[in-house]
């Protein structure tokens, strides 16, 4: 990988990636009755959390102030979470959230803002738009991205599309994009993979996707290193989803002379998660 010309003394930086972090409407149910603890729920996966120099995960839920999920006329649902929740990702170790997905105007930009600032509160870094993280003398760029959001305005929850993810590294940086695309619950889709290719030619040294709520392959293309899809990392699917997986992968990424990942298989029961 180019990264390691320019940063060949820079050796064993460890990353941990996961994937949808979502709370259903039977998911803060359960806590609801528990006191919004969330005790429990994270222990199988804690260690590796904060075994990470730095983790992340994506947040497809809103903290909007309210504690409940309503649905459309369609099904879909609008999401919140309470900030009990916030809490115990921090508790868990997570460093950073990404918030950029279909789901974060779900309660409008107000919505989205006081998602951020309860992030932060939690002391959290929020990744509502690019941000430099360091790491000893490394310097790593987030930039979260969606391909498209929900239409919060629209009666029928309609899905606006976004032509190409706006995003481009930044030099002397090793970039890492955060993109939320795909078909839910489909393979990789030919969208995908064009605006996979975009990114490559940009330069980004690794595409971290989400949004398809299913696991997808996880490889080398050239110099970048491409998680299509991570799946879910905590989610129980209702509604018209119901018989969908809540399954997913968690990624570990080691950053050294050659760059290495291990898959860890995990999937949600009864609001737990457990390593499969």
């Amino acid at each position: 990988m180019k990264y390691f010309k320019l940063y060949e003394e820079y050796k064993n930086i460890k990353l941990v990636f996961v994937g949808d972090i979502m709370q259903h409407m039977n998911q803060i149910e359960k806590e609801r009755d528990r006191g919004f603890s969330y005790d429990g729920v994270f222990d199988n996966i804690e260690s590796i959390v904060k075994s990470a120099d730095f983790s992340v995960g994506n947040l497809e839920t809103v903290f909007a102030g309210l504690d409940i999920v309503r649905h459309r006329d369609n099904g879909n649902p609008v999401f919140s979470a309470p900030d009990a929740f916030a809490r115990s990702l921090s508790r868990v170790g997570f460093d950073a959230l990404s918030v950029i997905n279909n789901h974060m105007y779900d309660h409008d930009e107000g919505g989205l803002q006081r998602t951020v600032n309860i992030i932060e509160r939690e002391g959290m870094l929020p990744l509502e738009t690019a941000k430099v993280v360091e790491i000893g003398d490394l310097r790593i760029a987030f930039h979260p991205a969606t391909s498209y959001v929900n239409d919060h305005d629209a009666g029928n929850r309609k899905l606006i599309r976004y032509p190409d993810l706006k995003i481009s590294p930044f030099p002397d940086c090793f970039n890492i994009a955060l993109v939320h695309w795909g078909g839910q619950f489909e393979p990789i889709t030919s969208r995908q993979r064009r605006m996979c290719d975009s990114l490559i030619s940009k330069g980004f040294d690794m595409i971290i996707g989400s949004g398809p709520h299913i696991e997808q392959p996880v490889e080398m293309i050239g110099d970048t290193l491409v998680a299509w899809s991570l799946g879910n990392f905590l989610s129980s699917h209702e509604g018209y989803n119901a018989d969908k997986p809540n399954e997913g992968i968690m990624l570990e990424v080691n950053i050294g002379e050659e760059i290495d990942w291990q898959k860890i298989n995990i999937k949600t029961e009864n609001n737990k998660i457990v390593i499969q």
